[in-house]
């Protein structure tokens, strides 16, 4: 759609982004009409899961948007980084989407292009939707007798808004006609894509896509994680109705639900780790420690002590029989009174510690 360039206003002293709209996407008048027509109405859009738009203009041959600059990264790329989301934070990017979809609804405002490139997520968690009013130009990007790459990102020629991956059946047919239970299906595609980790559809060409979303079900999200519960299967698999009549019929609706999932959802705890979960820096796997080897196992060491206090006491047995017995053993030069005296404290001194010891395990 063009490029974003972040700038200063030098009126307003602010930082905004500059959004620099391709050139081939103006080749004809209607769409220079329909840009500044469509910024306007989206002009009129304030608030907070919504990027602001500042201003509209042209400079040369160059058409432009200023917007609020919002300190974040998109979740497309999100999730490129850290995988498929847990299923709470999918939820509450889901949920914030929709509450400001419902904003625009009652404004008559369809955006014809909800994806993940399209939600920016800020530092604090909050969702930002993009690029309102701007979905109508698509169909100048590509002459209506041109050719049609098979990719994913581009749009079908002359006839086709929004993004293969995540487009309504509906909106492939006929973009001009449809109302916010299309978005409200791509938003479903999305919310698919953040607890998936993958579109909906991923092989085949822009036109085989646009089939499947028509008449193929993805595959369920159960058989790609085995921790999505059934609730928010139920919530993906009706926003992604394909009769629109069959979906939630406002984006207000959607929110509630995602409201009330998590609400009263409890996540259940894992009794054991996953397959390949962080082992805590060593090789014991997870939590960090090591287990004890067999000779230093806990259960072992009272039995240890009692022996050592045990055998302490025999070097006093001995000096106590030999008052009444005389022993040969402590008949010679060497004074072996001192010896078992010296025996017997060593003995039961480390067999106190070794109880100690135990205790504190």
């Amino acid at each position: 759609m063009g490029d974003v360039y972040e700038a200063i206003h030098r009126k307003m002293e602010r930082r905004v982004a500059l959004k620099v709209i391709n050139r081939e996407l103006f080749q004809k008048a209607e769409a220079v009409n329909r840009f500044h027509r469509e910024v306007k109405t989206a002009a009129q859009l304030s608030h907070p899961n919504i990027v602001t738009s500042h201003d509209a203009d042209q400079a040369g041959e160059h058409h432009f948007m200023v917007m609020e600059y919002v300190d974040g990264i998109d979740l497309s790329h999100f999730v490129k980084d850290r995988g498929a989301l847990p299923v709470a934070e999918a939820c509450d990017y889901i949920r914030q989407a929709a509450i400001g979809l419902q904003h625009a609804h009652e404004r008559g405002m369809v955006h014809r292009d909800i994806k993940p490139h399209n939600l920016m997520v800020t530092a604090d968690g909050t969702i930002k939707i993009l690029d309102f009013g701007l979905a109508s130009l698509a169909p100048e990007a590509i002459p209506a007798s041109g050719g049609l790459a098979a990719s994913s990102d581009l749009t079908a020629a002359g006839a086709i808004m929004g993004t293969p991956d995540f487009i309504s059946p509906e909106q492939a047919e006929d973009a001009r006609q449809v109302d916010i239970r299309s978005d409200i299906y791509s938003l479903g595609a999305t919310f698919y894509y953040l607890l998936s980790g993958q579109v909906p559809f991923v092989d085949g060409s822009v036109m085989h896509k646009l089939k499947s979303h028509a008449q193929v079900e993805p595959a369920p999200l159960d058989s790609l994680r085995v921790d999505v519960p059934q609730e928010v299967m139920e919530i993906v698999t009706k926003m992604m109705a394909k009769d629109p009549d069959e979906r939630y019929l406002t984006p207000s609706e959607v929110a509630q639900a995602m409201e009330e999932f998590l609400r009263t959802w409890q996540p259940g705890e894992e009794d054991t780790p996953r397959e390949g979960a962080s082992n805590g820096g060593n090789d014991s796997g997870s939590g960090g420690q090591k287990p004890l080897p067999d000779d230093s196992n806990p259960s072992r060491l009272p039995m240890v002590a009692k022996l050592l206090l045990y055998t302490s006491l025999l070097p006093i047995g001995l000096i106590f029989v030999n008052e009444f017995v005389p022993l040969p053993l402590f008949s010679g030069e060497t004074d072996w009174f001192w010896y078992c005296v010296l025996t017997s404290i060593a003995l039961s001194t480390i067999g106190g510690i070794v109880l100690n010891d135990r205790a504190r395990l």
